[in-house]
């Protein structure tokens, strides 16, 4: 879907992710629509280009993809050659239906393409800005709607930094000309970390495809010096040899009122490689949403006032035990509040020696690979 963000959203990391979706679709599809409100197009044309294709111009390899905009659904367009990592952007020509300025990554406008749409064919012609070349462009639908797939597909990540902890060893990447997004691999064998480093080459991978969609949304709506950007990083929180903790922390500001950031941990069983739903540790009563005057929200608003957290913010979060995860020096709870109080938001770190009795008995055996661990 053409600049509509979906931005990294590991759900299972805390609650903040999911309200930046939410935030930001609702605000990038309100302005796209402001941006590209004009006179009505072709119904018939509208519904025939609004989809992903793929293609050529001339004997370049490209990706195209259209989408209809605001409620008197305009078009937009965006697309790439072969794999590259900037969008060139499509704005319609007011005077000509079917003409489309190309825009490139500076602000400039790079050609003009002439597009016909019939049935499950896209033909036209790329003509340079002073219309001595031409190349004629052919496309078609394509069915797995992945846009950038081409370009993410080929990308090789590079080793930025090689760490451990303990016996364990990870690597930290970064994908050339993306150097706001730092992924993860750990070093290891085994069928489980391999599943679990597929999973982070995805997040990654992802994440590459959110800054960029950002950055030509950027583009489009303020021009060159728009000051978008997603920025994401991943690294290890505690690894023995049951499971591993991997932190995640996102931000970044693609429209709206504000910056929008998020993080948070997931752990993984280190020998199948799945996520471990780490609120199976807790006892039934504590594994959603926990009220501050039971026995556990109590010891939580304490701990979380001895860590130097204002007075006041105590009303202002939320506790729950969907959004925790083991170290060696404890469990950690992650607070939730909304945008005016997001200074409260805190990492609550219960000491294992305090945790014990709200453990189920699933967790009082897990835990002990930690505590293990941190001897």
């Amino acid at each position: 879907m053409i600049l509509l963000l979906t931005i990294w959203n590991p759900a299972k990391h805390t609650k903040i992710f999911a309200h930046i979706n939410k935030t930001h679709m609702q605000i990038t599809k309100l302005l796209l629509f402001i941006l590209f409100a004009s006179s009505a197009f072709p119904t018939q044309a509208r519904e025939c280009l609004a989809r992903t294709w793929t293609g050529a111009v001339g004997s370049a390899p490209v990706m195209i993809e259209f989408d209809t905009i605001g409620a008197d659904n305009t078009l937009a367009g965006r697309y790439y050659y072969r794999n590259n990592m900037d969008d060139l952007l499509l704005i319609r020509d007011p005077a000509n239906f079917s003409r489309w300025k190309e825009i490139g990554p500076k602000g400039q406008v790079t050609g003009y393409v002439t597009i016909s749409c019939s049935g499950e064919s896209l033909t036209g012609e790329w003509r340079s800005p002073d219309g001595l070349r031409t190349q004629q462009l052919n496309a078609r639908p394509d069915p797995s709607h992945a846009y950038a797939k081409n370009r993410l597909d080929a990308i090789k990540p590079m080793v930025v930094a090689r760490k451990s902890l303990s016996t364990f060893r990870y690597e930290q990447l970064e994908a050339k000309g993306q150097q706001s997004i730092t992924g993860l691999r750990l070093v290891g064998d085994g069928s489980g970390i391999a599943k679990i480093n597929e999973k982070l080459k995805r997040e990654f991978l992802s994440a590459i495809d959110e800054d960029i969609t950002c950055r030509s949304y950027g583009r489009l709506s303020r021009g060159e010096n728009h000051g978008f950007e997603n920025e994401a990083e991943w690294g290890v929180v505690a690894w023995n040899k049951a499971f591993v903790v991997v932190s995640a922390s996102a931000s970044g500001y693609c429209g709206g009122a504000h910056p929008n950031f998020g993080s948070g941990a997931s752990t993984y069983d280190v020998t199948t490689g799945d996520s471990e739903d780490v609120s199976s540790w807790l006892v039934e009563d504590y594994r959603k949403d926990i009220s501050s005057a039971s026995r556990l929200g109590k010891l939580l608003i304490q701990l979380f006032l001895q860590e130097g957290n204002e007075p006041q913010c105590r009303d202002e979060i939320q506790l729950s035990g969907q959004v925790v995860w083991p170290t060696p020096k404890g469990m950690v709870f992650q607070t939730w509040a909304p945008y005016a109080s997001s200074a409260c938001i805190s990492d609550i770190v219960v000491p294992h020696s305090k945790i014990t009795s709200y453990l189920s008995p699933r967790g009082k055996s897990k835990i002990q690979n930690f505590l293990n661990a941190a001897r």
